[in-house]
């Protein structure tokens, strides 16, 4: 009776997996998870940078090429696609803004899992679907309007290009891999740190595997892909001009660094899950793999390199590059490698299992999804308290741009429609009468405040105040102090919004 009694739950565990383990049974699964995962962040209002999105694309496309000329930093490639989607006026624009994101999470998962399947083996290439899906960085930027999720398509796409060349050689895939290359570039300039992955991985090839057939058709393509990007010239230049604009971030840690590479809580979810698998089903066991070493080192270049130049620029220069968004073309590798692993030690089926285990217990923790419903960056919420305070006559708002570029621009003149320094006001206008502030607490921001005070609030019984800058916070609550106002804040997420009445 013992013996029965313990071999049941292997017995009902074995069949659990089994079913779960089914091709189209573990898909649909994979695609409730994400569907899960994304719903509420699409259900968001949209965040300042977004807003951003849609300051460039609402007018079309003509207005679009024309506003990302104007607006260094700006993916060009994005905004032509983000004109097509911003339909303005109606009551899902901020949904309808963001679908581009969604497909291009989709097209990430298509070509990370043909890399597996023609790299690792058969059957990982679901592995690898699941984890670059339902990444963590994966997750907090592939709902959003901005060009991150096409950049971790297009970077997929290109890096599996080239893997396919290499192992075949031929010039259909050498020509694609050249087009979608210089896509990499247009769709963001950082986006580029991704060739010098490329760059080692060729030479892997033809020096330690020494396989060099039609090496000067791969100098042909790159050639090529340099030329397609040259129209991006001037705009580098400009770039480099202006890169005191990227130092509004702290500088990061090597725990930053270490964290990014292997994020805690994800990790963590794809160690409980494993050994979770070994305890239910003990004698499953791994699979033969026959993956080519310059593979691998393609995966460990893609993921290292990039964390660690921009870790390097951000600590010895004053441009912080050093965040997710900007690094988010080497998920694909984490995400290989995590499949890697995965089918390493379970197989193709029972893998299966152990990836959306993994993802249940990490980015598809329901705990999590529910904590995270409310963005802390959205605009919304700070809109709604901002239209309650004084409907029918609403007070005069100090507004602080949330753009570091308002720190050495017209910030003063930042409501012309060339200016993109108050994107908030186009997505969600108000009826107050704004008056801007600078990004950061400034001796030119502290005058304008005094000066207004003296003028056109002199007689003001009721001031408004949104930042998300804790320094002009204190500033403004002891200025308007000094001048006779009481102050009452609330914090509805990472934005502040004050009422001072007198």
């Amino acid at each position: 009776m013992a013996a029965t009694a313990d071999s049941q739950p292997a017995t009902f565990a074995s069949r659990v997996a089994a079913a779960v383990a089914i091709p189209r049974v573990s898909w649909i699964l994979l695609a409730l998870l994400a569907a899960f995962v994304f719903t509420p962040r699409m259900l968001r209002s949209l965040w300042v940078d977004e807003a951003n999105t849609l300051w460039i694309a609402h007018l079309g496309l003509r207005e679009a090429i024309h506003r990302v000329q104007m607006w260094t930093g700006q993916s060009p490639l994005y905004s032509v696609i983000s004109s097509f989607f911003a339909w303005d006026g109606i009551p899902v624009r901020d949904q309808i803004l963001r679908i581009p994101s969604l497909i291009a999470v989709a097209l990430a998962a298509y070509f990370v899992y043909r890399a597996a399947e023609e790299a690792i083996g058969a059957g990982a290439g679901f592995l690898g679907a699941a984890m670059v899906v339902l990444d963590p960085d994966t997750v907090r930027l592939g709902a959003q309007a901005r060009p991150y999720a096409c950049v971790l398509a297009i970077a997929a796409a290109s890096s599996w290009l080239l893997v396919r060349w290499v192992e075949r050689r031929d010039r259909r895939t050498l020509a694609a891999y050249a087009i979608v290359s210089a896509a990499v570039v247009w769709i963001h300039y950082l986006t580029a740190t991704l060739f010098a992955a490329h760059l080692l991985y060729v030479l892997f090839v033809f020096f330690m595997e020494r396989r060099r057939e039609r090496w000067a058709e791969l100098i042909g393509a790159w050639a090529v892909t340099v030329v397609l990007c040259l129209p991006l010239v001037p705009t580098y230049i400009r770039m480099s001009r202006h890169r005191h604009g990227l130092s509004f971030e702290a500088p990061p840690t090597l725990q930053t660094l270490t964290e990014y590479l292997a994020p805690s809580f994800f990790f963590l979810g794809l160690v409980l899950a494993a050994f979770i698998l070994k305890i239910a089903l003990p004698n499953v066991g791994g699979a033969r793999l026959a993956v080519r070493g310059s593979f691998l080192f393609l995966l460990l270049c893609w993921w290292l390199i990039g964390p660690a130049l921009f870790f390097a620029a951000s600590t010895l220069s004053s441009a912080v590059i050093f965040l997710d968004r900007y690094l988010i073309w080497t998920i694909p590798a984490r995400s290989l490698l995590a499949a890697y692993a995965g089918y390493a030690i379970f197989g193709s089926l029972q893998g299966r299992v152990w990836a959306l285990l993994a993802l249940l217990a990490s980015t598809a923790n329901p705990a999590s999804v529910i904590s995270t419903r409310h963005g802390t960056e959205e605009l919304m919420p700070f809109v709604r308290i901002v239209r309650s305070v004084s409907p029918n006559n609403p007070p005069p708002l100090f507004l602080c741009s949330e753009l570091p570029e308002s720190d050495f621009m017209d910030w003063k003149n930042g409501f012309a429609p060339s200016s993109f320094l108050y994107t908030p006001l186009l997505a969600y206008p108000l009826r107050n009468p704004i008056l801007p502030l600078p990004h950061l607490l400034s001796d030119d921001g502290k005058q304008y405040v005094s000066e207004m005070l003296n003028t056109r609030l002199a007689r003001a019984t009721e001031v408004l105040l949104v930042t998300h800058n804790d320094d002009w916070l204190q500033w403004m609550t002891a200025r308007m102090q000094e001048a006779g106002f009481r102050s009452s804040a609330v914090q509805p997420n990472s934005y502040t919004v004050v009422t001072f009445t007198r």
